[in-house]
């Protein structure tokens, strides 16, 4: 029996994510398709019908190739065996993980000839990567399970070299890793220019560039920026408010607003001036994009949006990574976007706002390090906080 997998892809004509099943046996080969509004929906189901289509077909006789690699029988295992069973954020989770760590590392050795020595090794790199205890863990449970699946399954090899490993702790941080969390005065200024550049190219980025700009000066986590609809800015008071967030389950047709972090993220945000400006300027070109394209009809009004679209985490990911490269600033591949949120914190600290009012300002849970009187910051005390960092800001300049 030739096992073949499924795929999922977005079929832009019918606006829905489309999956395919398919195995080949003695030569024919079966199918079966469908469709979901959602990509994860889509997975799932998908991976539900292979591996009932798996099981009829081999009627349980499936045989594996003896010289399977890892990667292959990760992939195989966790689709006919583990994906149907699991929530849909553990499914991205377990994915991401194999994609980023396991598959690439040690993904070609073959099955039978994993061993110990060789399998300690690429825990001691994760460790040495700074990856928290937490992840490798993680990592490894899912390397165990799948050996498990060899052991015990397919009768492939005779012990599990990933179980009982030794995860050294991870050493702490020193000074010089956290400085690397924040960009500089001089780093930001030249990424600002770079930014300039490139939409210079590509005009309909500048959304992208505006967002680069707004982050160090609001201090917001990118989901609750990329969450933010037009009518969340309240030019009169230079605000915005923080009730939702983009959901990383968001589809290109399917934009998901969730709940915030935590209960304490729900606040309002003052702006400085010229912060306000740029957001003014930014509804206006939306508004202007909106009249060029009436066919672009949208249940929410993103602040920032792209082609009259949401914009994705990753899109703003990669839209950084490229203004590091052209402007010659170091780019932070684990922190490159939350490093903007430390710059904003970073500042305020400088410019003397107190460590309440800036937890306030930040969206920290009661879990933080502060005390319970950070929890009776009112609006006077905001307006202050936007006062004394729009003064530092200024002479800065």
């Amino acid at each position: 029996m030739d096992i073949m997998g499924f795929t999922v892809k977005f079929n832009e004509k019918r606006n829905k994510w489309v999956w395919r099943a398919r195995v080949s046996f003695n030569g024919k080969q079966h199918e079966k398709s469908g469709s979901a509004n959602d990509r994860i929906d889509a997975e799932l189901e998908g991976s539900q019908v292979y591996a009932k289509l798996v099981k009829e077909k081999s009627r349980d006789m499936l045989v594996i190739d003896k010289k399977i690699t890892l990667g292959d029988l990760m992939i195989e295992w966790f689709n006919t065996c583990k994906r149907s069973s699991l929530s849909r954020k553990s499914i991205v989770t377990y994915e991401g993980n194999m994609k980023k760590h396991i598959i690439p590392e040690i993904g070609s050795v073959q099955v039978t000839k994993l061993n110990r020595v060789f399998y300690q090794k690429f825990i001691n790199k994760l460790v040495s990567q700074m990856y928290t205890k937490g992840t490798i863990r993680l990592i490894n449970s899912l390397v165990v399970s799948c050996l498990e699946f060899a052991i015990h399954d397919l009768r492939l090899i005779d012990y599990n070299p990933a179980k009982k490993i030794n995860i050294p702790v991870k050493k702490s941080l020193d000074n010089s890793e956290e400085k690397n969390k924040f960009y500089t005065d001089e780093d930001l200024k030249a990424m600002f220019i770079a930014a300039d550049k490139i939409i210079l190219k590509a005009p309909d980025k500048a959304s992208l560039a505006d967002l680069l700009r707004f982050l160090p000066n609001s201090g917001l986590r990118i989901s609750e920026a990329l969450g933010l609809l037009e009518s969340d800015y309240t030019e009169t008071h230079n605000k915005v408010s923080i009730d939702k967030q983009l959901s990383s389950f968001s589809t290109l047709s399917n934009p998901l607003l969730v709940p915030v972090k935590t209960s304490t993220s729900n606040r309002d945000v003052f702006l400085d001036n010229r912060t306000s400006a740029m957001l003014k300027k930014r509804i206006l070109k939306n508004k202007e994009h909106r009249m060029k394209h009436p066919e672009l009809k949208k249940e929410h009004l993103f602040l920032f949006s792209y082609r009259g679209r949401h914009i994705y985490k990753e899109q703003f990911r990669v839209f950084i990574e490229k203004v590091c490269k052209e402007s010659g600033v170091h780019y932070h591949k684990k922190h490159a976007i939350h490093a903007l949120r430390h710059t904003h914190v970073k500042k305020l600290v400088e410019s003397g706002v107190p460590e309440i009012s800036i937890q306030q300002r930040i969206g920290h849970s009661k879990n933080s390090v502060v005390t319970k009187s950070y929890m009776h910051a009112d609006e006077k005390m905001a307006k202050v906080t936007i006062e004394q960092y729009e003064k530092f800001i200024s002479a800065s300049n």
